[in-house]
């Protein structure tokens, strides 16, 4: 077929200044090591124990790790200029599943990006958190993209495979897992030459015989609030220590550039929703918690009796939440997991008060 001249040099020209799809990429796959691995994101939500990937690019620049964004990520993000992320934040969105695993297992995840491919991005750090309403540090790799993530490229599933322990200490109950790649000398001139965070999120439930609240054992941090603004010493890897607990131990001597340190305010203790509690239950607890200094700033931190009490705010906003995000004959369920962690809460604080008073008579 014969085209002018003047169309075919138009149709060069637009294609020389198209800009070329920029790679990102997505957990496709996840579970126990092992076993049956599962579809995890660019799939239902509702059908997956993973939340969503961002629409474009997918990562959050080292100028704006105080964005709500570096939790959990975001639907919008940077490509070809220097912007926070934008659009849905994903802590305010539950999948519908969990994947179950218990302490001591190792959680594989197939990294994947454009086909063929892989992750692709060459060189970068690799960080594992777990949380369930603040987050502490499981496992740190450096360099862990080029010495160990790269290679394992496996063509039979198109993705990259990668290995994170569940440490045995972990006690029982359901997590946000977030898997956090790190990518070094990829973001241009036009987007500020900035380290590039890329946070994936999955829902867990660890089984096994630990048991309490892991805030209680593990020095935790918040995100945002867990690392500071600006391109890292590359040495180094950002965030607290692996596994580090309260009084100042850690499974690892790597403490990072960008340590804030940990939480050790008291309360009455925390709420603890059963291991049998709804994805989506775990998920709004997670996100109402992270927003107790406007819905209950009258409780302490980690004071569960406090906010179990705060029915009009923090009760409310719970139930809210339950409401728009669990799937149908889940709501029941969600409500029915807190008022048991509230009750259970409530008897513990009254038989601490037995004790008082018996070795108040003891004492006498």
């Amino acid at each position: 077929m014969f085209v002018p001249s003047s169309l075919l040099a138009a149709f060069l020209l637009a294609f020389a200044i198209t800009p070329a799809v920029n790679a990102h990429g997505f957990i496709k796959q996840w579970g126990v090591k092992g076993q049956t691995l599962e579809k995890a994101q660019k799939t239902d939500l509702m059908g997956s124990s993973f939340r969503a990937v961002a629409s474009n690019t997918g990562w959050i620049g080292s100028q704006f790790v105080d964005s709500q964004a570096i939790a959990w990520g975001a639907s919008d993000t940077p490509f070809g200029k220097v912007t926070a992320p934008g659009g849905t934040f994903f802590a305010t969105q539950g999948a519908g599943k969990q994947v179950s695993v218990s302490s001591g297992q190792s959680v594989q995840l197939v990294v994947s990006g454009n086909p063929g491919e892989g992750w692709p991005h060459p060189r970068g750090h690799i960080m594992t958190y777990l949380a369930q309403w603040k987050f502490f540090k499981i496992q740190e790799e450096k360099d862990g993209i080029q010495n160990t993530l790269k290679p394992a490229y496996d063509k039979g599933v198109d993705g990259n495979r990668y290995n994170v322990a569940i440490p045995e200490g972990v006690p029982a109950g359901n997590y946000i897992m977030r898997f956090e790649l790190l990518a070094f000398g990829q973001s241009s001139q036009a987007e500020g030459g900035q380290d590039q965070y890329y946070p994936f999120c999955g829902q867990l439930t660890v089984g096994g015989s630990s048991t309490g609240n892991a805030a209680d054992k593990f020095a935790t941090v918040s995100f945002p609030g867990a690392y500071k603004k600006g391109n890292i010493d590359q040495s180094t890897t950002p965030g607290p220590a692996v596994f580090a607990t309260l009084d100042g131990s850690s499974t690892s001597s790597s403490t990072g550039s960008n340590d804030t340190g940990s939480s050790t305010s008291s309360g009455s203790g925390a709420i603890t929703l059963a291991p049998s509690a709804p994805a989506c239950a775990s998920m709004c607890l997670n996100i109402k918690i992270s927003q107790q200094s406007s819905l209950a700033t009258q409780c302490a931190e980690r004071d569960g009796a406090c906010l179990c009490a705060a029915t009009s705010t923090f009760v409310a906003a719970y139930n809210n939440c339950a409401a728009d995000n669990c799937p149908v004959g889940g709501l029941a369920a969600a409500k029915s997991a807190f008022s048991d962690a509230c009750s259970a809460l409530s008897g513990a604080r009254r038989r601490d008060g037995r004790m008082v008073r018996v070795r108040g008579v003891l004492s006498s």
